[in-house]
């Protein structure tokens, strides 16, 4: 993977900075830097992304819609959102990459 399908990814799925370093295990400032090419992640970090690539293929349609239901639900109108959406929603949330991410820093 390179940098920019690292952001990609991170876009898609409608994650902070902060939110895929709490998820991958690290500081948001490394997620930063291996989003600007500044400094290439470790292998384990790429196994986690690609991890996390797969499971955002394989539940494509599911999670095509994600940023708009977390939208929705910050904004506490979660009875215009399909009980589909909770449901993509929720399978991502607990989404963990394998590994520990803690050969990352």
């Amino acid at each position: 993977m390179n940098y920019l399908e690292l952001r990609e990814l991170r876009l898609r799925l409608g994650w902070s900075l902060s939110e895929m370093a709490r998820r991958m295990g690290c500081d948001q400032s490394l997620v930063l830097k291996w989003e600007s090419n500044y400094q290439e992640p470790d292998p384990g970090v790429i196994r986690q992304y690609i991890s996390l690539r797969s499971f955002v293929e394989e539940h494509a349609e599911r999670t095509r819609q994600m940023p708009l239901a977390e939208s929705l639900l910050k904004d506490e109108q979660l009875s215009q959102c399909s009980q589909e959406e909770v449901i993509a929603w929720e399978s991502l949330a607990s989404f963990e990459p394998e590994g520990d991410g803690s050969d990352s820093e």
